[in-house]
């Protein structure tokens, strides 16, 4: 059950993402409603950078990273390859991604 939440929550993360005209608000709102559920939900933690990157909000993107860092030490969990690129991206560039970079 927890898992289909999480994948709904992506899902409606992305949805709102696409588009001319997206929804940033509504995409972090899912985005953390599923990490309300599943706080070890690495999948949503990207979805909440990529979206506070898309938004140009800093602080957003530190804060997600640093919620992430915190939930990675708490449960010992490994991040995997791809939220480490992220990271590393989101940190590294001052401007939003081409979709195709985030893709």
């Amino acid at each position: 059950m927890i898992s289909r939440i999480v994948d709904t929550a992506h899902t409606l993360a992305v949805r709102h993402t696409e588009g001319d005209h997206p929804d940033l608000d509504a995409a972090r709102r899912a985005a953390l409603r599923g990490l309300e559920i599943d706080e070890t939900a690495e999948v949503l933690y990207r979805d909440w950078m990529n979206i506070e990157w898309g938004a140009g909000n800093t602080a957003g993107i530190r804060k997600a990273i640093a919620r992430l860092q915190q939930v990675a030490r708490t449960y010992d969990i490994s991040l995997e390859p791809v939220t480490e690129q992220l990271i590393n991206l989101v940190l590294a560039e001052r401007s939003a991604p081409s979709r195709a970079a985030r893709g």
